[in-house]
């Protein structure tokens, strides 16, 4: 996930440029997508509103959950720091099949972590 100023050719062509050749895309088809076909392959298709879910449901249910943790942790989310919002969205999001590793996961963090210094006045 990323912040884009706009959805056009040149925001897309860039959020684009690390996929594989062999990657597939699935989207609407919006124009501005058209672009994603020269580097990858795009599986574009005008869906209406209800079945949309039912087309694309991973993305979905990935919007869905990332406005849920809008509206749980941080309650109010200001243009400036969108981005670090969803970077710790896509932190949780991609570690959430970990629960059986994250006691040994910060286990080993809280070994290794080098001791912050702190400053009594």
């Amino acid at each position: 996930m990323e912040v884009v100023e706009r959805v056009d050719h040149p925001h897309v062509q860039k959020f684009t440029q690390p996929l594989q050749p062999t990657a597939v895309v699935c989207s609407d088809a919006i124009a501005a997508l058209n672009i994603v076909s020269e580097h990858c392959q795009q599986e574009a298709r005008v869906t209406p509103p209800q079945p949309a879910a039912q087309r694309l449901p991973v993305i979905h249910i990935v919007i869905d959950n990332f406005k849920r943790f809008l509206l749980g942790t941080p309650h109010s989310v200001s243009g400036n720091c969108l981005h670090e919002y969803i970077c710790e969205f896509v932190y949780r999001f991609n570690r959430r099949l970990w629960q059986l590793q994250l006691p040994q996961r910060l286990l080993h963090a809280t070994a290794n972590h080098q001791p912050i210094p702190c400053e009594f006045g």
